[in-house]
């Protein structure tokens, strides 16, 4: 594979930035965004070209003689990724192209499968399907996994915060597919999604609450990650070192083991029979006071974890996503603990997500995206 040298790489992905951000637009038009010569514009623009990762479209009307400006734009057909995610009770296959626009998913159950049998039959299958659609590997990109919880960097293994074990994904791929792997932990892949889709926040922690659990992530113009997976870690913070220890991070009163969803959905449970998440929001919405009370007692542990956590990360906006934080009244009751324990205008940096469903079903093919085809562009073989 030939290696692009550094300023060759920058260039090159200043150009795709650039088509990426800005849509169908001319080389001139590209000069003037990027301040590259006409002259490299050109050869790069003819390179990209010549790979069918761009694409030439109509030519631009103009009142001035001679030859006139032709649209370039990204060719998001130009390749297929795929992407596995992988929850605490099911899992999921997405395909897409590079924009993304979904392609193919179908998700799977966890319950009556080991990790392996599982990962092999999802792995099998999504050779079924290629062969059916007579796709062969050099059709794609790469693959994009990520899991709930903790990852190992080093091994790219995941799964001990799901079947209490690790498992090498990147090994087990490579048995079948020999495509480049890329493995997120799931809400820093979120954060990733962010950056990629919405381009307005480029420094923000995102905290994200939902039946999977409570996690963070923070992103700086690019993932703040290290080997031990640590960084914006919100929902293993100690909120109350009086309760019990934690089976995931070992921690006494952490904000997970006292707050998760599925800790309230339990101790609803006593005053309920059949509780699920909608049914549990519309309790709560009606004013139901023992519902009331669980999460209102949320919001509170919620608000005092982010005030702590800003404090040490420091983040532009602070950014919340799940299925909590887009319930009305516990977005109101978490403003108001916010309000109460820290004064000023601090939680003007609070916002809502406008990651949309979608979009978070396809965060692992983001993922893939961005890290192979916009940060590592080499794998393209320029």
């Amino acid at each position: 594979m030939k290696q692009l040298t550094k300023l060759k790489f920058n260039n090159f992905k200043l150009v795709l930035d650039t088509l990426k951000n800005h849509g169908s637009i001319s080389k001139k038009q590209i000069t003037s965004i990027t301040n590259l010569s006409p002259v490299l514009i050109t050869r790069i623009c003819s390179e990209l070209i010549e790979k069918k990762i761009v694409l030439e479209g109509e030519f631009l009307p103009s009142e001035k003689a001679g030859r006139r400006e032709q649209i370039l734009y990204l060719n998001y057909n130009f390749k297929y990724v795929i992407g596995l995610s992988f929850f605490s009770d099911s899992s999921k296959i997405t395909i897409s192209n590079l924009k993304p626009s979904l392609t193919y998913s179908k998700e799977y159950l966890n319950l009556d499968k080991t990790p392996e049998e599982l990962i092999v039959m999802m792995l099998e299958e999504l050779k079924e399907w290629m062969d059916k659609n007579n796709l062969k590997e050099n059709d794609f990109l790469g693959i994009g996994v990520i899991s709930k919880g903790t990852i190992n960097r080093i091994e790219n293994s995941i799964g001990i915060d799901i079947w209490g074990k690790e498992l090498s994904i990147k090994k087990e791929i490579k048995k079948i597919f020999n495509l480049p792997v890329v493995v997120e932990n799931d809400v820093k892949s979120f954060a990733v999604a962010h950056n990629y889709l919405y381009l307005n926040f480029p420094d923000f922690f995102l905290v994200h609450y939902s039946i999977n659990g409570i996690g963070g992530a923070v992103l700086k113009n690019e993932l703040l990650i290290n080997e031990v997976d640590s960084i914006g870690k919100i929902g293993h913070v100690i909120i109350d070192p009086s309760k019990e220890f934690c089976p995931i991070c070992k921690r006494r009163g952490c904000l997970e083991s006292l707050v998760s969803l599925k800790t309230i959905l339990k101790k609803a449970s006593q005053y309920h029979d059949n509780l699920s998440i909608s049914k549990l929001f519309e309790l709560y919405d009606m004013g139901d006071i023992e519902i009331s009370k669980l999460l209102n007692e949320s919001a509170k542990y919620m608000a005092q974890s982010i005030i702590n956590a800003y404090s040490i990360i420091g983040s532009k906006d602070i950014i919340l996503h799940g299925d909590l934080f887009f319930n009305e009244n516990y977005f109101f009751s978490l403003i108001s603990y916010i309000k109460r324990y820290q004064l000023g205008d601090f939680y003007k940096k609070i916002i809502l997500s406008p990651l949309k469903k979608e979009e978070i079903e396809l965060a692992p093919n983001i993922l893939a995206i961005d890290y192979l085809f916009f940060q590592n562009i080499d794998i393209l073989e320029l």
